[in-house]
């Protein structure tokens, strides 16, 4: 009998809405890096903005898309992203790093900087992620 209790709780689980989206998310990812392997950067762009409208704040598409964008020549929409990510989950180094590097080679490595702290304080304060 606990059994059926506990499949009746994963399924329950699983079609949460904030699940659904953070697994549509990590499968969008998985698109993504095959449409890029088939040189198809304009699908892989379109799967990792679809799972943003399921999940807007997945740090991961959020990062991965705005690498893209910027090795398309976007990189003030990549930094916006990347901005977006790092606001929402600054202990993350990749992002950190990503988005430093970005706003480094636009010329705003001070604001980069200030931007970091902010989140990283705001973090620290008990208001982040």
């Amino acid at each position: 009998m606990s059994e059926p209790r506990a499949g009746l709780a994963l399924e329950l689980v699983a079609d949460y809405p904030a699940c659904r989206g953070r697994r549509a998310a990590m499968h969008a990812r998985l698109q993504a890096a095959g449409l890029l392997e088939d040189d198809d950067t304009l699908g892989a762009m379109q799967a990792l903005r679809t799972a943003l409208d399921g999940d807007p704040g997945n740090e991961l598409v959020l990062n991965d898309l705005a690498v893209i964008l910027y090795r398309e020549g976007r990189p003030e929409e990549a930094a916006k992203l990347l901005r977006r990510a790092v606001e929402r989950h600054p202990w993350m180094d990749v992002l950190r790093a990503n988005f430093l590097d970005m706003m480094a080679a636009l010329g705003r490595a001070d604001e980069a900087e200030r931007i970091v702290g902010e989140a990283q304080s705001k973090m620290e304060d008990g208001g982040g992620g």
